[in-house]
């Protein structure tokens, strides 16, 4: 265990102690401390005043808020709330007397002490007493006072009007280091050098307890061995029996040092945490059970749109400014988070209410006590927006730098098709005219008629594979695509596949004779080359169709068989369906599959075009 904890258990510790000391004096001295919150209505109160008001706090343990005021005596109301509001506007410490209905219908006298609290000041916190007016205490109460007086660890002192030291119990000789034959006889202002906590002069705190019989609050005292201490003080008037007799002053001190350090190590800690937290780049927000918000940076509020971040405190997570949708899906996390999972380094987007759109990478992990129990979730996110434009970015440059490539190897296949193309017309296929025409010219010489019958088998031969190689030579580069455009080569290709299968094509061709960007066209020609090919060697189709029609700002070719179809999720794509779906990625189109078994085959392809089209 570290330094700082056992320095927090023992502050607690000492604080426990001084919370059973002050319980112990609260039951022998008839005083019940208590808490308001006046901007709630919220009341904190001590077990012994439910004996003030009446009640058993065995039996009614849990009271509304508004209990302590609903007890104030009708007649006492007004002037009650006039002299609440008198305090909290202007953040002085509270002395009221005043009556109380008990349950049964009888009447109490009660005066209520208290000061506000440093950090919330519409929050006090003082005791509460009975009072017993015009009652002038009797001998042996003056005895029992007396005896009790002198065994509480509370140091108490009874002056004079002027401050002049009547009574000085073994509780103060102890703090104090003054004994009471020392003390008795002098002044307990210049016995004890005071430092009030907000700067009152002692003749203001003077006048404040004539006027209202009752002084508390927080000072600075230097107590035994010079070590200056934190003390709460009291000062009440003692009840005279005549009405121009000077009243005794009770002063009671209670060390509330530890209490104080406690605070003190807390405020340390919760400034330590906020300057952590707004300087930590991204956004910290934690979040109780219910999904409220219990914390956050500066950072975090601004980017939700607020001015700090205790704005946003006690704010449900379902009404911060984002979008419903991320709402949804960041609520189903959260739940899990709170069942204990972790979720670490989750890239995900969010998109505020007012248009902001984030890039976060986020940690939630949840907040767990002392022994494991979730408490909360926290939150960690840091912003990267910026990272993944960048990101993108360059994956946009690779991609498209990709595409320059792959245009360029298809654009070099294309120029070796053309190459292929023209050497079988130019090379070999003039070979082989020059060897038909030798053989018709033997033909003509004198020969026997077996050997004319051989040689025209021969011609006959040279002719079908002239006739294959032009076959091929069109197919690796028609020269109907280069020479009379997209329409026209669509329309031979269709007119070629019908003479050469059994397949009837039904085409419909609506861009006339434009012509479009020589890229675009041999793509659109290369995919349906290769759909009607798949479509004679694997469909078993008997029809076909095909269309082809100008969007204005795209072409789109539809073709579609009547054949036995495929499952496209268990089909092996082969090197064609691959080529034709890459051909059109690279201009930026797409191409997409219809089909399933038993239900033919429709390929739709789209590519953009922003070039000025060629009207033929």
């Amino acid at each position: 265990m570290n330094q700082p904890d056992q320095e927090i258990i023992r502050l607690k510790q000492q604080l426990a102690s001084a919370e059973q000391t002050l319980r112990d004096l609260q039951a022998l001295t008839g005083t019940a401390a208590i808490e308001i919150d006046f901007t709630a209505r919220k009341i904190r109160w001590t077990e012994e005043a439910y004996r003030l008001f009446g009640l058993s706090f065995a039996t009614h343990a849990s009271l509304p808020g508004n209990y302590f005021f609903n007890t104030i005596h009708p007649e006492d109301a007004a002037s009650v709330m006039q002299q609440l509001k008198e305090a909290t506007d202007r953040q002085q410490p509270l002395a009221v007397e005043y009556r109380i209905l008990l349950p049964d219908g009888k009447v109490r006298h009660i005066g209520l002490r208290a000061h506000a609290s440093s950090h919330k000041p519409l929050i006090y916190r003082g005791i509460m007493r009975e009072i017993l007016p015009d009652s002038p205490a009797d001998e042996s109460q003056s005895q029992r006072l007396q005896q009790l007086l002198q065994n509480t660890n509370e140091a108490i002192v009874v002056t004079n009007a002027l401050f002049v030291v009547e009574f000085w119990n073994e509780a103060a000789a102890q703090m104090y280091g003054i004994s009471a034959s020392e003390a008795i006889g002098e002044k307990w202002t210049d016995l004890i050098t005071t430092q009030f906590r907000y700067g009152q002069p002692i003749e203001q705190i003077h006048e404040d307890l004539l006027q209202k019989k009752f002084w508390q609050g927080e000072v600075k005292q230097r107590v035994q061995g010079g070590k200056q201490r934190s003390l709460q003080l009291s000062m009440r008037l003692l009840p005279t029996s005549r009405p121009d007799e000077l009243p005794d002053i009770l002063i009671s001190t209670t060390d509330i040092s530890a209490y104080f350090a406690a605070e003190e190590q807390a405020d340390k800690w919760k400034t330590t945490l906020d300057l952590l937290f707004d300087n930590i780049p991204g956004w910290i927000y934690m979040l109780n059970r219910e999904l409220e918000i219990i914390g956050c940076n500066r950072n975090f509020a601004q980017a939700m749109n607020f001015e700090k971040p205790s704005d946003l405190i006690g704010m449900a997570f379902s009404d911060l400014p984002i979008t419903a949708e991320w709402a949804r899906k960041a609520r189903s996390e959260l739940a899990e988070v709170l069942t204990g999972k972790v979720f670490a380094s989750v890239i995900e987007p969010l998109v505020t209410s007012h248009g902001e759109k984030f890039w976060l990478q986020s940690n939630k992990v949840p907040l767990r006590d002392s022994i494991g129990q979730i408490l909360g979730i926290l939150v960690t996110s840091e912003d990267v927006t910026e990272k993944r434009r960048i990101e993108e970015k360059l994956r946009e440059q690779e991609r498209e730098q990709e595409r320059i490539r792959s245009l360029a190897i298809i654009q070099g296949q294309e120029d070796e098709r053309k190459r292929l193309a023209m050497d079988l017309h130019d090379g070999v296929g003039q070979s082989l005219t020059a060897l038909r025409l030798q053989a018709d010219y033997l033909k003509n010489t004198v020969l026997s008629g077996e050997q004319q019958q051989n040689l025209q088998a021969i011609v006959d031969g040279i002719v079908r594979v002239q006739q294959e190689i032009r076959r091929i030579s069109r197919n690796l580069m028609p020269s109907v695509l280069n020479d009379f455009g997209l329409a026209e080569a669509l329309e031979f290709l269709c007119h070629t596949t019908e003479q050469n299968s059994s397949i009837e094509i039904e085409r419909r061709i609506f861009i006339d004779n434009n012509r479009y960007d020589s890229a675009i066209e041999t793509c659109i020609f290369r995919i349906a080359q290769e759909i009607f090919n798949n479509t004679l060697k694997y469909s078993e189709a008997h029809h076909l169709y095909l269309e082809l029609r100008d969007e204005g700002n795209s072409l789109e070719l539809i073709i579609e068989d009547d054949g036995k179809g495929f499952d496209p999720e268990t089909v092996s794509r082969g090197q064609g369906l691959a080529n034709m779906a890459q051909r059109a990625r690279l201009l930026n189109g797409s191409l997409h599959i219809e089909t399933s078994p038993g239900s033919g085959c429709r390929i739709t392809t789209v590519i953009p075009y922003d070039d000025e089209v060629v009207k033929n």
